[in-house]
């Protein structure tokens, strides 16, 4: 038996292999290169090169030219730039994004009209603020007993007074109001 039998040296490479070069290193492509270059930032490491150039041939073979691979990555970096994720965690890593076909030929598109719709929205710690400011705030009470907080006008019951407290909708359960757990 020759001594290069069961050698990978010299070999061509299974199939989903990456071919290497003689010294062990892999040959990526010129198109490869680029679209890596233009991949954004991302909180720690972007992924593992070999590996995704492996699923970058996959894309290659379904159809995707490398130009098209190359636009639809710029895509997604602007669109990591427009929902300001850019270098954090949320930007995929370079393995998931290509093992996804569909990310290949998202458009990457922000849907502005719905960040519109809630972006008036308070977030949850924001209506806890508000709720408490006659805590926070004590002299930002009107003389009839309702709070003014930038544009809101909220109700104040004093503490104690035995009457419901009541929200928009009526008055609210007896075992609310009392902090009691029903059930």
């Amino acid at each position: 038996m020759p001594s290069s039998a069961g050698s990978t040296t010299g070999a061509t490479p299974r199939k989903g292999e990456v071919p290497q070069a003689k010294s062990g290193k892999v040959d990526f492509s010129e198109s490869f290169e680029q679209w890596w270059s233009q991949y954004p930032k991302r909180e720690g490491d972007k992924g593992n090169k070999t590996k995704t150039f492996g699923h970058y041939k996959t894309r290659l073979r379904e159809s995707h030219t490398p130009e098209a691979l190359l636009a639809n990555i710029l895509k997604y970096a602007r669109y990591c730039d427009e929902t300001r994720v850019t270098g954090t965690q949320y930007v995929k890593t370079t393995t998931a994004y290509l093992n996804n076909p569909d990310n290949a030929s998202n458009p990457w598109t922000v849907n502005y009209e719905a960040r519109q719709r809630n972006s008036g929205k308070l977030s949850l710690v924001e209506q806890v603020e508000q709720a408490n400011a006659h805590i926070l705030q004590p002299g930002a009470f009107s003389e009839q007993g309702a709070f003014r907080a930038e544009g809101a006008i909220y109700d104040v019951e004093p503490e104690g007074s035995g009457e419901s407290v009541l929200d928009h909708d009526g008055p609210v359960r007896p075992e609310v109001d009392q902090c009691l757990r029903s059930g």
